[in-house]
């Protein structure tokens, strides 16, 4: 008889789903879909019925991501060594990388209104008092300091 298993969400996973999802997310095992399903003890048939599950298929993904995130320090550091050699794929690679990062970083925050306070906000500081010089954005124009612009000096423009 299998035993069954609650995951976080409450949904029933069956043991046999766990030894099949864990053979499916490592790296190391180079076996078929059809091995898969005879490792967990069950059929073909059934381990693509689990495949089709959003449960199992969540399971997998979870897996995958630990296995993932066990390398990554690996790959990084390889990354890095590529880089340091010179190899134009590896640093065209770290800045593809940087740059969805900090896209998906600017995605998950609320959008402002105001273009001024996004540029401030990609530079790093909420109100950009810190930025001496104001500049026009498209002509690059000099218009003042934070505080000329922003009104709290008055009239000195």
């Amino acid at each position: 008889m299998s035993q069954n298993v609650t995951n976080s969400e409450g949904s029933l996973i069956d043991a046999r789903m766990v030894i099949a999802a864990e053979l499916l997310a490592n790296p190391d095992f180079s076996g078929t879909k059809a091995d898969v399903a005879e490792k967990a003890g069950v059929t073909s048939r059934t381990l693509y019925r689990w495949l089709r599950n959003p449960d199992f298929v969540s399971l997998v993904n979870s897996l995958v991501l630990q296995y993932a995130d066990a390398e990554l320090a690996m790959v990084w550091k390889s990354l890095c060594k590529r880089i340091q050699d010179g190899d134009m794929q590896a640093i065209r690679l770290y800045f593809e990388l940087r740059e969805r990062g900090l896209n998906q970083k600017q995605n998950s925050e609320p959008e402002l209104d105001d273009p001024a306070s996004k540029l401030y906000d990609i530079l790093g500081e909420e109100n950009g008092s810190n930025y001496e010089v104001v500049t026009e954005a498209e002509t690059g124009d000099e218009v003042g300091t934070h505080a000329e612009v922003s009104g709290q000096k008055g009239d000195n423009m």
